[in-house]
């Protein structure tokens, strides 16, 4: 054989080896070509279940870019925000944020820009056309492939009803631990005070009765003392009474409020009470709430207001009852208001105990109005009405 045609088939051989190899490295590329759509598959699948999970999800959910501005929410987060989803992308989160609360929302963006998660913090947000909501607050940094911070994810729940509810208990633990207290204290009075004078007024008495006739400075001086014991005990007795509930004094609704309109003289407002109706003898707990509630609309017109005239009205009906405190103040724009105050807020939830409702009409220089409607039925009425009613 030549040198030449050993040269070609040694080139044959080289390219029957090439050939081999392409058909090898093809077979494994279409193996990988495989296994690269069986994972993209599995990557799809991933993405849109969690994407169901993320638009299903009962808590409200954002995403938000790194300086807050809403990427993404799901139909929660729109409910929540009434508002359609398509409309919450590209507004700031901030928007939806009631203003007193959004130094807090800031500072908590700029933690989390710097790589600190937040959870279980409470943000007051302020939906479009829908009253305020309390929301539990948990967020956490979406890094890109690379490990950048690329976007912030919110988890958002409505906590509205818990912590009205909390709210709530906290008065009712408060109000029960007062009463305990002060029965507490009418207990001592009763076992201490009252008792020691019972002993003391009638061992003066027995002094005076075994005293001799002739002894009439002794006598003058043990009348005295006896007069005293009995005019001490008298008081340690009506302490005792104080201390019980205020709404058990006067018997009826419309007799507590004018006593404790009565107390409020010397204040330079005018305060004037109206009864429409025949007054029904209440349960303790009705009359004590909405002694509150008087008390605290009172206050707040005289303190707060400004006015120099409120009208108090009581008007009974056959099915309901109405308490109202009107007054001549400054007013103000509630509808502005981005928070009920501790005191409206207690005076709301004390109406709501009671199954009723309370109504605010302000506006600023027209005064102000606050109206309190309670059914009467059963559990609300005396003992003494509720026969007499049949």
């Amino acid at each position: 054989m030549t040198a030449a045609g050993a040269g070609k088939q040694d080139l044959a051989e080289e390219l029957d080896a090439a050939r081999e190899t392409l058909c090898v490295l093809e077979e494994d590329l279409a193996e990988k070509a495989e296994e690269v759509m069986r994972l993209r598959l599995e990557l799809e699948a991933k993405q849109r279940r969690y994407e169901a999970l993320f638009r299903l999800a009962p808590d409200a959910y954002l995403v938000t870019d790194m300086h807050g501005t809403i990427r993404d929410a799901n139909e929660a987060a729109a409910d929540l925000l009434n508002l359609a989803s398509e409309l919450v992308r590209g507004k700031p989160l901030a928007v939806f944020v009631v203003m007193g609360d959004r130094d807090k929302y800031r500072s908590t963006l700029n933690g989390l820009k710097n790589g600190i998660s937040r959870r279980d913090w409470d943000l007051r947000l302020q939906p479009r056309k829908s009253e305020e909501r309390c929301a539990s607050i948990a967020a956490a940094v979406m890094p890109d492939g690379s490990g950048r911070s690329e976007a912030i994810l919110w988890q958002i729940r409505d906590v509205t009803d818990q912590r009205r509810l909390e709210r709530k208990l906290a008065v009712r633990a408060l109000e029960i631990a007062v009463l305990m207290e002060r029965s507490r204290m009418a207990r001592e009075l009763h076992d201490t005070l009252a008792q020691g004078f019972t002993g003391i007024f009638l061992l003066l008495e027995a002094a005076e009765d075994a005293l001799p006739s002739d002894h009439k400075e002794a006598a003058r001086h043990l009348f005295r003392a006896r007069e005293l014991a009995r005019s001490s005990l008298n008081e340690a007795r009506r302490a005792v009474h104080a201390l019980r509930p205020a709404a058990l004094e006067a018997g009826d609704l419309h007799a507590s409020l004018r006593s404790m309109i009565h107390q409020m003289e010397g204040t330079g407002t005018e305060v004037v009470l109206k009864l429409e109706g025949e007054a029904h003898l209440l349960r303790m707990p009705v009359e004590d709430n909405l002694l509150r509630i008087c008390q605290e609309a009172l206050t707040n017109s005289i303190r707060h207001g400004n006015a120099s005239r409120v009208e108090v009205g009581l008007a009974f009906e056959d099915r309901r009852l109405q308490l109202s405190v009107e007054d001549n103040g400054t007013g103000f724009d509630h509808t502005l208001t981005t928070g009920a105050g501790m005191g409206l807020m207690g005076m709301e939830e004390r109406a709501e105990a009671l199954g009723g409702d309370l109504k605010l009409a302000s506006r600023p220089g027209q005064g102000t109005r606050i109206t309190v409607t309670v059914p009467l039925d059963d559990r609300h009425r005396g003992v003494a009405s509720s026969a007499a009613n049949g």
